[in-house]
């Protein structure tokens, strides 16, 4: 697979370049989170600061037809400002308007076509749309990693139409830093895996289990795999459907999961205003370990004898978050890997209390990078809270992939990445 700085000479060619700007909008049609226009403008500066003709296609949300609400309008204009030039946005994807503004662009300038889905065509990966968006351009350049989970016409449909098709710098470092990392990882590999309902991430947890070393298991799925092994999950979220499945996991896993041995308990029949009650609760079949030093508070003050034999929780109670000495554990854990990588929330973030424990684990990202580790993370909730937490450029690959970071995490081919292979 060739890379776009494996070219020298990019004056006067037409370089069609297929982003995800994808973005999230507010009600006034502002962009709230930039990540993955941020994350594109290497490759935009590259092909526009070498003289080419750069023609930019994306997609936004999921119309049906034109749909002036999804219009790549705010993209251009968000561009424009972080690119320092202008960049036009034209009527449409394809069509002789479009053709007249390619035909007029001069060197290193920038034009953004209209959204693709406004075609219906682009997502049934239609032979004829993805020849017509070929016409437009010399050259073709993928750097929508977040969307190669897909057969779309832009990303897959188009490579017959066009050589040569080559990869952006976003694609080279999502395949080196991540797809490739995931494939052949440097070892130990620790996996985190977190988010509410294990039936949405079983194949991630199936495929981790036979590539990792070791799998932490957290947030409100692990109170499935508790449950499965018999253990008091008071009032928590439990998947009933599940728990067979989760059972299973656990034959199949043996000594690589890692399961909470204590959470931070809410109790659900306060309704009164004011302050929620927490407390740190612990799971009836653990015995825990307090060999270590460990901070009152975080446990909720509580005196932790040796070897307690821990009580579990109460039907009025719900766990939403690890606990201290899962922090503790999964950390423990974290730091022996050569790879780590991380996926769902550990609590249910709507407090600061069910917050620490995605909070520890995002430090030990940050702490493992410093250290020379692989840490890996990407989906738009771990995005969201990296940036909300101020650790987003800390940690060693942050991917902007969402269901295709999943997809390389449940150990499947992502088609926007063959078909750049072929």
């Amino acid at each position: 697979m060739m890379v776009v700085d494996e070219i020298g000479e990019w004056r006067g060619k037409r370089v069609l370049l297929r982003a995800d700007f994808n973005v999230p909008l507010d009600t006034e049609r502002q962009i709230t989170e930039d990540f993955r226009i941020q994350a594109v403008l290497p490759t935009i500066r590259l092909l526009s600061e070498s003289g080419g003709r750069v023609i930019l296609m994306s997609h936004l949300g999921r119309p049906s037809g034109f749909d002036p609400a999804l219009s790549l309008k705010p993209v251009a204009e968000a561009l424009s400002k972080m690119l320092s030039k202008p960049v036009l946005l034209a009527p449409n994807c394809v069509g002789p308007e479009v053709t007249t503004m390619v035909e007029q662009m001069r060197d290193g300038e920038i034009l953004l076509l209209e959204n693709l889905r406004f075609h219906p065509q682009e997502n049934g990966n239609d032979p004829d749309f993805a020849r017509e968006l070929a016409t437009l351009g010399e050259v073709y350049v993928s750097d929508a990693f977040a969307c190669a989970h897909r057969s779309q016409a832009s990303n897959v449909g188009i490579v017959e139409f066009m050589k040569p098709c080559l990869a952006g710098l976003l694609m080279r470092d999502e395949i080196e830093k991540f797809v490739n990392a995931i494939k052949e990882p440097e070892r130990p590999l620790v996996s985190i895996v977190g988010g509410e309902k294990l039936s949405a991430m079983v194949d991630t947890v199936k495929n981790l289990l036979l590539t990792s070393d070791k799998l932490c298991i957290g947030g409100q799925m692990s109170y499935t795999f508790r449950k499965a092994k018999g253990g008091n999950t008071g009032g928590t979220f439990v998947e009933e459907d599940q728990i067979e499945v989760a059972r299973e996991l656990l034959v199949d896993g043996d000594d690589k999961i890692a399961l909470p041995a204590d959470c931070i308990v809410e109790h659900t029949s306060d309704l009164a205003p004011g302050p929620k009650k927490y407390r740190t609760g612990f799971f009836d079949q653990a015995t825990i370990d307090t060999k270590y030093a460990i901070d009152p508070a975080l446990l909720g003050n509580q005196t932790l004898p040796d070897g307690l034999q821990a009580p579990g929780m109460e039907p009025n109670e719900k766990g939403i978050d690890i606990g201290a000495l899962s922090m503790m554990r999964f950390g423990e854990l974290g730091r022996s890997a050569k790879t780590l990588v991380w996926t769902g929330r550990m609590g249910d973030h709507a407090t600061v209390q069910s917050s620490a424990g995605s909070r520890s684990i995002a430090a030990l990202l940050v702490l493992a990078t410093l250290s020379g580790v692989s840490s890996i993370t990407g989906t738009h909730e771990m995005v969201k809270f990296l940036k909300q937490e101020d650790l987003n450029d800390h940690i060693f690959h942050l991917s902007t992939g969402d269901r295709s970071f999943i997809r390389v995490l449940e150990g499947k081919e992502l088609p926007g990445i063959i078909a750049l292979s072929t």
